[in-house]
């Protein structure tokens, strides 16, 4: 029994159900660098928090593929955020502390977190892989979104590189994962 609630607390921090504090929001005539530097704040702790999805695996026991698939997004989104950290004070330089979020964005996106931990700590089997797939489903369809609206923004070119590959990778697990879904949720 103490091995599981260990298992438990173990998957709570890998997932990263903690309460992510940071200044409200935007002000209006916020301009192009405290823009970008929010975006990039959004990007780099959502790419994090991917980093660590494969926690899950120590705990549950998925289909090989599913398993691949998991590792898979959890080592690109590692490789992402070392990279874009890497290329921080390429000019212009970024400033990712602050996500620039109002406070009630902040307060959901915590609680989104938390029931989806919590959805995924107590389901098992198919349920549960369902459940795995889908908070991953969205996941890579926002780090993609967010990956290419910073490509359209930053003007550096070793980050566009970074970000770009990140937008590709991402792309593609997501529609690996609709297929995923598609051929393991079959409604025939």
């Amino acid at each position: 029994m103490r091995t599981i609630a260990a298992g438990l607390v173990l998957l709570l921090l890998l997932l990263g159900c903690q309460r992510v504090v940071v200044p409200g929001p935007l002000p209006p005539h916020a301009g192009d660098a405290v823009q970008l530097n929010a975006g990039y704040g959004l990007l780099i702790n959502l790419l994090e928090q991917e980093a660590r999805v494969d926690g899950l695996l120590s705990i549950r026991t998925l289909p090989p593929s599913t398993t691949q698939l998991v590792k898979a997004i959890a080592r690109d989104a590692s490789v992402g955020a070392a990279e874009l950290k890497s290329a921080k004070d390429d000019p212009p330089v970024i400033n990712w502390d602050s996500e620039g979020l109002p406070v009630t964005e902040i307060e959901a996106r915590n609680l989104i977190a938390s029931q989806t931990s919590l959805k995924l700590l107590s389901t098992s089997g198919k349920a549960g892989e369902l459940e795995l797939l889908l908070s991953q489903l969205k996941a890579t369809e926002y780090i993609a979104a967010l990956s290419s609206s910073l490509l359209g923004r930053d003007r550096s070119e070793a980050r566009r590189a970074v970000l770009k590959q990140v937008n590709e990778a991402f792309l593609q697990h997501h529609q690996a994962l609709r297929v995923a879904l598609e051929q393991g949720w079959d409604s025939d």
